[in-house]
């Protein structure tokens, strides 16, 4: 469950389909008979997290419904990546 959404949250471009993605995740996962409640909360909490990320990528990078990115006046946000030792 939690490697779904990550996957989600780093695959999934466009905001409401991020979110109805979300929805059914979490959804399947609670028809799940005698989950103990430290993973419930545990669920919880990660999918907090996976809408976070979501929103967050949105804003960065705003998409249509189809996934493909908007015009932008400016660019968005680039960086280098350093390998730390």
């Amino acid at each position: 469950y939690f490697g779904l959404l990550r996957q989600m949250a780093l695959s999934v471009r466009a905001l409401q389909v991020a979110q109805e993605v979300l929805f059914v995740l979490n959804d399947s996962r609670a028809t799940l008979p005698d989950i103990p409640p430290e993973q419930k909360y545990g669920s919880k909490f990660a999918l907090g997290i996976a809408f976070d990320r979501a929103e967050e990528a949105a804003d960065e990078c705003p998409c249509n419904e189809d996934g493909r990115p908007r015009k932008q006046r400016t660019a968005p946000f680039n960086t280098t990546m350093q390998q730390v030792p």
